[in-house]
């Protein structure tokens, strides 16, 4: 029932398309007899194409898919104690040792006491644990699947009783020349990697006065735009700024991508995250920023303050729960971001508008143990958006 999901809800069934059809092609590779023997490739090889993904999601949409992740999340999720007892009892069955297994081993038998029994087991266990992980290190699966591109539109409210969906668009993101690879081992470590070679974002709303409509995109201009640009006697960053959404996507330079996420997993230790992000730019247009956070909030109900006689046991709740066991499997991660640059306008609606200009060569982000974050050559200036490099005023040199 609609009317469940708060001011969205409607009478009635309504059907909005989320997902346009694509067509998904995988080819499948795999050694018949298993694993051989000094073979560099893996068991199974994955090698899939889909094609160019089309997303359209409103708010309503946007509380429907959140609220059955919830769902999906709470059925299939374990709770922390489970993982806690599941880590105590392996540790505890690893420390273990019957008195059988000392008097019936050759290895222990000769021994003169206790100590020098468990001594020789342990070398000949490590050794066999060695040889058991050096076995265990062959690829298992090989997957490897490459998209030219998502695009992903947003709308304003529920998306019911509307003749056409234009009227209430505002964001459309396009996510260009996309590549996963994953490898999983016989041990149980795995390996994943995703790249994209540009994130561009656009202002979509229909009748905006706002001219800088390309709002996220990277700071190197494309060769074929920057070309094109001067042949019709105009500046490459300027024109990439007013750029509009297009059906198609925009041409990518066969250059090096965007965006890289490494993922590396073992098991019962810390998950490794490691993010580049090269070159990106965002121009901040204050009332469309306000919509996307909107729109991205719109999912949670607001929460109302509890009684102030109540607010002294939520606290002691809260300290109840971080006094927990502590559990494995944390996350380790870098983020690091180059040569960022944040624009803020003083009036988008004129092409010659003042800047206020953000550049900084790299921030880092990185969480291991401790958090900690670095921002290397910081440089504020003031310019004419349209005469950038004939107007710019340092504010902050680095």
């Amino acid at each position: 029932d609609a009317s469940e999901h708060g001011a969205f809800g409607q009478a009635g069934e309504q059907v909005l398309q989320m997902l346009e059809d694509a067509d998904f092609h995988m080819d499948m590779h795999m050694l018949a007899r298993g694993r051989i023997d000094g073979c560099p490739r893996p068991v199974t090889e994955l090698v899939g194409v889909l094609s160019p993904l089309k997303m359209r999601l409103t708010e309503y949409q946007y509380k429907m898919a959140y609220d059955q992740l919830l769902a999906i999340s709470r059925v299939f999720g374990a709770g922390p104690e489970a993982a806690a007892a599941e880590d105590a009892g392996a540790e505890e069955g690893d420390w273990k040792l019957g008195l059988e297994v000392l008097r019936e081993n050759p290895a222990t038998r000769a021994a003169r006491d206790a100590r020098q029994a468990l001594a020789n087991l342990g070398q000949i266990d490590g050794a066999r644990r060695a040889d058991a992980e050096a076995e265990d290190q062959y690829a298992t699966v090989d997957l490897f699947v490459t998209l030219a591109t998502v695009q992903l539109e947003l709308f304003q409210g529920s998306g019911f009783g509307l003749d056409s969906m234009r009227k209430v668009s505002f964001t459309r993101m396009d996510v260009n020349d996309l590549s996963v690879k994953y490898r999983a081992k016989a041990n149980g470590d795995s390996k994943a990697e995703l790249v994209i070679a540009a994130v561009r974002a656009y202002d979509t709303r229909p009748g905006t006065e706002n001219q800088f409509t390309q709002i996220i995109s990277p700071t190197i201009v494309s060769t074929r735009r920057a070309d094109g640009a001067a042949a019709a006697g105009g500046d490459g960053l300027a024109s990439s700024m007013h750029a509009m959404a297009q059906d198609a996507p925009a041409e990518e330079d066969d250059g090096s991508p965007q965006l890289v996420c490494h993922v590396d997993m073992r098991p019962r230790q810390d998950m490794v995250v490691l993010v580049t992000l090269d070159s990106p730019r965002i121009i901040l247009v204050l009332d469309h920023v306000f919509l996307l956070i909107g729109f991205a909030t719109s999912a949670f109900p607001a929460q109302p303050a509890p009684p102030p006689q109540q607010q002294p046991q939520q606290l002691r709740a809260e300290a109840a729960k971080d006094d927990g066991p502590p559990t494995s499997g944390g996350l380790v991660y870098k983020v690091d971001v180059v040569h960022p640059e944040i624009i803020v306008l003083a009036d988008p609606r004129n092409r010659g508008s003042e800047a206020l200009v953000l550049s900084v060569s790299e921030v880092v982000l990185a969480q291991e143990g401790m958090f900690c974050a670095t921002m290397d050559e910081i440089m504020v200036s003031l310019c004419t958006i349209d005469r950038r490099q004939e107007t710019v005023r340092n504010i902050m040199d680095p």
